[in-house]
Order: structure tokens, then C-alpha cells, then sequence
């Protein structure tokens, strides 16, 4: 109990580099510093030669009350010897993060100064990580501080890498409920890409995207990824060009992500174009076309029609298609598929039924947070391939200890 404030005002400005990093820890380490010790370790973001006292800085400011943490984040940005450094930008994300929305007025404070905005650590490391983070989180105030963000932003760059924020956060989803604010903000900022505008529901993106989709000669890889998009908004007059794609594209995958798009359009036509066109289709693409048909019980009547027909051979439906028939849990089905399958092989139907709506219910039992699952995902389910090296490892560890 000896290290008091006055011991540590003074070593602070010790000349060991350690021993300053020392101090800054035992100082913040109960989250409560005075405004003194605050003033100075302000001081010390700003003047700081040891890289590794900076970290310790980076790492203590987190623990902070948001203005005081803030002040010093602010300074640290500013440094752009550590720009390239393995730890410090994270280091200050993490600060940054913490205060997100607990203490938004200050995260959102730092960027009232246009300076800040050009430091390279701010360009390279900060303005997307800021921008995903808050959209990711939705809801009204995140979404309203990404429209002062992009209200803040004082140059075409800076407006560009929170675009490219924005537009990682909001893959999968619709712009349609985003406030006025928002809007009219990314508006102000040209609107974004083709994928943005068409998130927006935007009419001229809408056809932009048909025509795209629609050209053979544009890149598969493209063409599929606006693909998924229409197959994620309410665009129904795309539903006869995703038709006609599967039916002629050259690209099997092109085909193979037309008729999984469909699966989102509720149309009657679906089903019968689809079940026309089967046949002709590649060997690889027919499951994308039987998964599509037993997706909706009205789809599956169509399917079962057919192979009684004999117009679609019953022993070209894959036992894991036969099962999801079954799924629908319809007697009028289950009948109808024991009399042309006579066996289905694999989990029981009611196992599986029984397995979703144990999982129906952990879903429904929390609202969930995007953001927080990546970082779950992020510590528990990344790769082999992703694992760190043994030398950064114990760099990551030294890290640790500092935190």
C-alpha cells in the first residue's frame, strides 16, 4: 500500500523505461486515477519515447472513465512511429471499443478534430474497425453516430474507409429501417457501392444489378455476389432473370446461386419453371434445384408431382432432399414419399425436428450480439492455419502481462 499517487507522479517520470510502465498499471490498475495523474499520463501519450511504456498506456487507458481514457487515446493515435507496429494499433482499438458506447460521446468527441482524422494510425487502423462497430451493433443511437461519423469526416478518403466499414457490417442485411439520419449521411457520401445502393433499395441499383448478373461476360465471382444480395432483399421483379440464369448461365455457379436466391421469393411460378428446367440441368447444380423445390411445402407438392410423373426420377433425389420432405412434418407428404422411397435412411425425422427446435429456443432466449459472436468465433472456431507463430506467440503473452 505504499505506492500512493505523490510515489507515482514521481516515477511516472522516472528514467527506466519499466519502471515508468510500472507506475501506469499500478496507478489505473483499480480504474480510478485523479485528474493529476490523468493530466499526466495525457502528458506522457504525447512525449513517451519507449514503445513499450506506450503499450502500457494503450492497455491502462481502457480501465479508464471515458473522458480521461479518451485524453490519453487521443495523444497515442497521434504517434505515427507505431503505426506499424504488431501491438499498439489493436491496443488502441481495444481502448477505443471498450468506450464505444458506454462512453460515446467521447469516442465520437475525439473525431471532432479534424487533425486526428489524418493520423496514419487513425486511417489504417481506426475509422472501418469504428464504423463496422457500430453498425454491426444496430440500433437506433449506433446507427445515428455512423451518420455523425460520416458527418465528421472531412475528406473523400476518410468517407471512403468508413463506407468500407459500413458496407462489411451491413453484408446480409438490409438498409431498408436505417434512420433518416443515416440515410440521408450516406447519401451525402455518394451513396456508397453498387452493393450499398442496392441494400438501400435503391431503383437505379436494382437494375444496375439486373443488367450485371444478367452479362455473361462479367466475372462469375461478381455476378454471384450480387446474386446473393437479391437473394436477401425484397426485389421481387428479379425473380425471372435468377429463372432464366439458372436455367442458361454458362457458370454453374452462377446457376448454383440463382436457385438458391430463389428460395427467398414466394412465387408459384418458381416451383414449375424450376421443375421444368431440371432435367437440363448439370448433374452438380440439380441438388441446388431439389434443395430450392422442398424449401416450402407448396414447392415440395410440386417435386413430389413430378417424380410420380416420372418426369423427374425418383432415384436422382438425394436421400438428404427425401429427408427434408419429411421435415415439413405433413402427412399428406410423408405418405406420398414412403410410397415412392419406401426407406429413408439417416436421422429420424422427429431426432432432427426435435435438435431445431432445441436450437429454435436457444436462439429466441437472448437478442444476440453480431459483433460480440465474431469475437466468440474469433477465439474459439478460427483454423489451424490462423494459430500464431511460437516467437509471436510469447510477444503476445508479454502483451498480455502488460493488460
Amino acid at each position: 500500500g505504499a505506492f500512493d499517487e505523490q510515489r507515482g507522479l514521481t516515477t511516472l517520470r522516472h528514467d527506466d523505461p519499466f519502471v515508468r510502465a510500472w507506475s501506469v498499471r499500478l496507478l489505473c490498475d483499480d480504474g480510478k486515477i485523479s485528474a493529476g495523474v490523468a493530466e499526466e499520463l495525457t502528458r506522457m501519450a504525447k512525449l513517451e519515447s519507449n514503445v513499450e511504456v506506450r503499450c502500457q498506456l494503450a492497455c491502462s487507458a481502457r480501465r479508464l472513465p471515458a473522458e480521461q481514457s479518451m485524453q490519453i487515446v487521443g495523444n497515442l493515435l497521434r504517434r505515427d512511429e507505431d503505426n506499424n507496429d504488431p501491438f499498439l494499433p489493436l491496443l488502441l482499438w481495444w481502448a477505443i471499443e471498450a468506450k464505444a458506447e458506454s462512453g460515446r460521446d467521447h469516442v465520437v468527441g475525439l473525431f471532432g478534430n479534424k487533425e486526428l482524422w489524418t493520423a496514419p494510425l487513425v486511417q489504417q487502423h481506426i475509422l472501418e474497425r469504428l464504423m463496422r462497430r457500430y453498425a454491426l451493433a444496430g440500433e437506433r443511437a449506433n446507427l445515428t453516430t455512423c451518420a455523425r461519423l460520416f458527418e465528421l469526416a472531412p475528406d473523400a478518403d476518410s468517407s471512403k474507409r468508413l463506407l468500407t466499414g459500413f458496407e462489411a457490417a451491413f453484408s446480409g442485411r438490409t438498409l431498408a429501417d436505417i434512420p433518416d439520419e443515416l440515410a440521408d449521411a450516406l447519401a451525402g457520401v455518394g451513396g456508397g457501392s453498387l452493393e450499398l445502393r442496392l441494400r438501400r433499395r435503391d431503383s437505379m441499383a436494382a437494375q444496375e444489378a439486373l443488367e450485371l448478373i444478367a452479362d455473361e461476360k462479367k466475372p462469375a465471382e461478381e455476378r454471384q455476389r450480387y446474386i446473393r444480395i437479391l437473394g436477401q432483399i425484397d426485389q421481387a421483379d428479379c425473380v425471372p432473370v435468377l429463372l432464366r440464369l439458372a436455367a442458361t448461365s454458362k457458370s454453374d455457379q452462377v446457376r448454383i446461386a440463382s436457385l438458391t436466391a430463389l428460395q427467398a421469393y414466394d412465387q408459384p411460378t418458381v416451383a414449375t419453371q424450376v421443375v421444368a428446367m431440371h432435367n437440363g440441368l448439370p448433374r452438380e447444380v440439380q441438388p441446388a434445384a431439389q434443395t430450392l423445390l422442398v424449401s416450402r411445402q407448396s414447392w415440395s407438392v410440386v417435386l413430389l408431382n413430378a417424380v410420380e410423373a416420372k418426369s423427374i426420377a425418383a432415384e436422382n433425389v438425394s436421400n438428404p432432399i427425401v429427408q427434408k420432405l419429411l421435415f415439413h412434418n405433413n402427412p399428406a407428404i410423408n405418405q406420398r414419399v414412403a410410397r415412392i422411397w419406401t426407406a429413408v435412411s439417416g436421422s429420424s425425422t422427429d431426432e432432427m425436428r426435435a435438435e431445431v427446435e432445441r436450437l429454435q429456443k436457444v436462439i429466441g432466449s437472448a437478442a444476440g450480439n453480431p459483433y460480440h459472436g465474431k469475437q466468440l468465433f474469433l477465439k474459439n472456431c478460427r483454423s489451424e492455419e490462423h494459430t500464431l507463430n511460437s516467437s509471436h506467440d510469447q510477444n503476445s503473452y508479454a502483451v498480455f502481462c502488460l493488460k
